[in-house]
């Protein structure tokens, strides 16, 4: 068969690494998300393809009802993203936690 190239990028979330109280379906979700990205990450780098599983923490966006500016900005969650996806080529990030200087949830 022919190699391929390419990556594959689940984002997870800070949820799947500890528990946070309400959030139970969306941290079940997630925690679902962190095994299928292991499983692919062996399976696709067959293929030639790097899947990485990106763990952002505390971003303001509006899955909260109410803003969170002291959270990161999204566009700051992009940055760290595409640093995993511009690694070289000759590395496979696999897995990328990140969060604001503010969170204690770690």
């Amino acid at each position: 068969g022919r190699e391929g190239r390419g990556m594959i990028v689940n984002v997870v979330s800070s949820v799947a690494r500890h528990a946070v109280p309400e959030f139970g379906a969306y941290t079940a979700s997630k925690c679902a998300m962190e095994g299928l990205s292991k499983v692919m990450a062996k399976e696709a780098r067959k293929k030639g393809v790097k899947v990485v599983a990106v763990y952002p923490g505390g971003t303001d966006t509006n899955i909260r009802e109410a803003r969170r500016p002291e959270y990161m900005r999204a566009e700051s969650a992009a940055k760290m993203i595409m640093a995993a996806i511009e690694a070289p080529e000759d590395v496979v990030c696999h897995e990328i936690v990140f969060r604001p200087m503010v969170e204690e949830q770690f």
